[in-house]
């Protein structure tokens, strides 16, 4: 893979496990005794990020966890742009080559 594609490719994926374990605590907030999680994400040496660790989450605000939906949809968004961008890009050198 492009090295420079695996920064967004890697933002892509940690923000399908912050969904996934968003959607979850949103689904089972109404469980009585239901602890959600919240997850930590790092940064990568070579650039990017993963998930740390998904750990419990000091608190089952619905409130928070709506604002998790939009903070996820904004990073979704943002890095397939830079997807979008690099295949423009990598079009254009191809055609100034070709």
């Amino acid at each position: 893979m492009n090295i420079s594609l695996n920064i967004p490719v890697s933002g892509l994926q940690s923000v399908s496990i912050r969904q996934d374990v968003t959607a979850h605590s949103v689904a089972n907030c109404n469980t009585p005794s239901f602890t959600p999680n919240q997850v930590q994400q790092s940064e990568l040496k070579e650039g990017g990020t993963y998930v740390s660790s998904v750990t419990p989450s000091p608190g089952s605000d619905l409130t928070l966890q709506m604002t998790n939906l939009v903070q996820n949809k904004g990073m979704y968004t943002a890095n397939a742009k830079v997807i979008k961008v690099e295949e423009r890009m990598l079009g254009e050198l191809l055609d100034m080559v070709g």
